[in-house]
């Protein structure tokens, strides 16, 4: 009569450590979308590795609630190493250990960790369905999807669901300025209270995104990641590009979205545009910081220098940026502030090669010579007094900005001397 086979080495290691996690509190709202999908999934019969949605649905909850969360890290980390396993056992406790102490690692690939979050998901879920769901909330949601183009309707559910910081609230606020469902003014509404409760629609965002289902980009929820910062905002709007850059049917969605990279704040964007050009996900990119002085390098070659086009259409130089003051300041204070920074900056031309020793530690791939270079494209003559012709050039961007819809009003510029 066989045998029943003993388990080997590494998995009995892979139980006793995962035996050492059981209990592990992840601290996953009882609201999160996570419980609502993995619910879903079990109702379905589909909350297997075999089905890519479940897979993902957990890779997104380890990268939500484990992988970027420093303090439940440390917590595991801290559990394994004092929890004086032995043998196989504790060769598999240092290996996560490791893994969570390194910051680049994928812990969506640590057996036991996944092992142990699944079972966490599943003990709360079954505690969770004996508690009955925010009634408010559910009608409030009900009512906007349904009533649309009431506007009494979706005023009254909006009256709930901005009033409540919830994820499901949240959830619904995300999907209801993805959509066009409500008129400028509420979807306005809407959108500011889904930014007030930032960042509880993240997860929920990231994971609807991350297999580009959708017909139409939701150019809001970008617009959302700009204004809230969000670090990964340049590395989701370029993986729509390559997703779409190539179906004519969302270049007006895509020429839209690129848009919204204009108040992104991600260092590493220029690069990352360099990136989209090289592996042919976009024919051609802006580049308009130090790359525009190394992208020969890279194998690269120039379309237009937008400068040198500028100048030969307007006669005027390309105004890239400017330092802002408020109006209602008063007129001495604004001269004050002024004063400071041209002081500043004539000190930095006086003192040439101390400040560009110190410039060097924030140049990217650079050389000192090129760096000289790339500095004096942005703090020369003109920055210490702009003259009469830069208010003009400046005048003159801002108008076409105006014209072309960009810019939402017409705008006059002061200059302060």
């Amino acid at each position: 009569m066989p045998q029943p086979r003993k388990p080997s080495g590494i998995v009995e290691g892979v139980e006793k450590t995962s035996a050492v996690l059981a209990g592990t509190d992840y601290g996953v709202h009882p609201e999160d979308f996570i419980f609502y999908e993995l619910h879903r999934l079990i109702e379905e019969d589909r909350a297997t590795f075999d089905e890519p949605e479940f897979r993902n649905l957990i890779d997104e909850g380890i990268r939500a609630h484990i992988q970027n969360n420093l303090d439940t890290r440390a917590r595991l980390a801290g559990t394994l190493r004092s929890s004086g396993l032995r043998g196989e056992a504790h060769t598999v406790a240092r290996r996560v250990v490791r893994a969570l102490e390194d910051l680049e690692a994928d812990l969506c690939n640590v057996a036991v960790l996944v092992r142990n979050y699944i079972g966490y998901l599943l003990a709360t879920l079954e505690s969770l369905e004996e508690e009955v769901a925010d009634e408010k909330v559910t009608t409030a949601a009900d009512l906007l999807f349904e009533s649309t183009g009431d506007r009494s309707a979706a005023e009254t559910a909006l009256d709930i669901l901005c009033a409540n910081r919830s994820p499901v609230c949240a959830r619904v606020l995300a999907h209801a300025v993805s959509e066009p469902l409500l008129d400028e003014d509420l979807e306005a509404r809407a959108f500011d209270a889904l930014k007030a409760s930032w960042p509880l629609p993240r997860h929920y965002m990231l994971y609807s995104l991350r297999e580009h289902p959708h017909e139409d980009i939701p150019i809001r929820w970008f617009q959302l990641f700009v204004e809230v910062d969000e670090l990964m905002t340049a590395d989701l709007v370029l993986e729509e590009l390559r997703a779409h850059g190539e179906s004519p049917a969302y270049l007006e969605d895509l020429a839209t979205l690129m848009e919204t990279l204009h108040g992104c704040r991600d260092p590493e964007l220029e690069d990352k545009i360099l990136d989209t050009v090289r592996e042919k996900s976009a024919d051609a990119g802006l580049i308009i910081h130090e790359a525009q002085l190394t992208y020969d390098r890279s194998g690269f070659h120039r379309i237009i220098d937008l400068g040198r086009w500028w100048k030969t259409k307007y006669d005027l130089p390309l105004p890239l940026g400017c330092n802002i003051l408020l109006r209602s300041l008063t007129a001495d204070i604004q001269k004050e502030c002024c004063r400071m920074m041209r002081e500043s900056i004539q000190y930095a031309l006086d003192n040439h090669d101390e400040a560009l020793t110190y410039a060097m530690q924030f140049a990217r791939d650079m050389d000192t010579r090129m760096a000289e270079k790339f500095v004096g494209m942005y703090v020369n003559h003109y920055t210490v007094d702009c003259g009469d012709i830069v208010p003009v050039a400046a005048q003159k961007l801002l108008d076409m900005g105006f014209e072309a819809g960009l810019v939402p009003r017409r705008v006059e510029f002061e200059f302060v001397r």
